[in-house]
């Protein structure tokens, strides 16, 4: 019998990993709620794309809703049919009661089987910490509140944003003021959103056209973090097909010595605050040699 415990790592739409990546790090993921069009979506079993046409013909921005507590007691209760326990990774309690729900699901659970960290981020940042979660438990964790140790230690040390297009749908969605749409409109800026203390706040502005602004970003968030682990960076865009988008974030990244660059289509739960032609990237920094 074997001293380590076989712990399953679980999360949610939002934090943006493609179906194969989630397979190959062997994470399961329960899916937040998009309403639009008088119906109740599961993030993932529809294209971005039919959010952004009912967002051009009604001006709505469709709502985003976590799961429920019942929804989150019957993934960890699928997840402990074949594991010893469950760590789930849990988008920003600041910014949705996904958090609240999946705590009060595992006080359901005998003590020791189901734990919830807050990642205190978004999309691919929540996405790097199960990553890095998983990598941990599969070198061997003793006890689950090992693994949740280990995998808090990486909370504080993501870095994860994104480059908006266009504001309209931060703004209609309540996310941004109307006189910072005005602004960005009327300048033509593209706002970065990031991610400080679990809460969104909107950093750098670039002005221009979109293939200079995205390679300007990319260079300036990891040029303020000279520590930055560059073994892996999650990339991720809200338009299907964004060849543009991938190209110059492919490449600007290599270029900047990432070893690892993981693509990715966001979810609709981030791209529907977001809306179309967004980019987003996550990586770690600060990591102990």
């Amino acid at each position: 019998m074997s001293e380590f415990l076989d712990i399953a790592v679980t999360g949610e739409s939002p934090m943006d990993l493609s179906k194969e990546i989630l397979e190959a790090n062997d994470i399961d993921v329960i899916p937040f709620h998009i309403a639009f069009d008088e119906k109740d979506h599961l993030d993932g079993t529809f294209k971005n794309e039919e959010m952004y046409e009912y967002f051009d013909r009604t001006g709505k921005v469709p709502q985003s809703g976590a799961p429920s507590i019942e929804e989150y007691k019957n993934l960890f209760a699928k997840a402990l049919e074949h594991h010893d326990a469950c760590l789930h990774v849990s988008m920003s309690g600041s910014l949705s009661s996904g958090y609240q729900n999946a705590v009060a699901a595992s006080k359901e659970f005998p003590e020791g089987k189901v734990e919830v960290i807050d990642s205190r981020t978004i999309s691919l940042g929540i996405g790097i910490i199960a990553i890095k979660a998983k990598e941990a438990i599969r070198k061997g964790v003793k006890s689950l509140s090992e693994a949740c140790d280990k995998a808090k230690a990486f909370v504080n040390k993501v870095k994860a944003s994104l480059l908006i297009d266009r504001l309209e749908y931060m703004y209609r969605g309540g996310r941004c003021s109307k006189l910072v749409l005005l602004g960005a409109n009327l300048l033509h800026l593209k706002p970065v959103i990031e991610v400080v203390d679990g809460k969104l706040t909107v950093g750098s502005k670039y002005r221009g056209k979109r293939a200079k602004c995205l390679r300007s970003y990319i260079e300036r968030e990891v040029a303020d973090y000279p520590d930055a682990d560059k073994s892996l960076a999650l990339v991720g865009f809200t338009s299907t097909g964004d060849i543009e988008g991938e190209t110059i974030a492919r490449e600007t990244l290599t270029e900047l010595g990432f070893k690892k660059v993981i693509v990715t289509e966001c979810n609709s739960t981030n791209s529907v605050h977001g809306g179309p032609l967004v980019v987003g990237f996550g990586f770690l920094y600060g990591l102990a040699a």
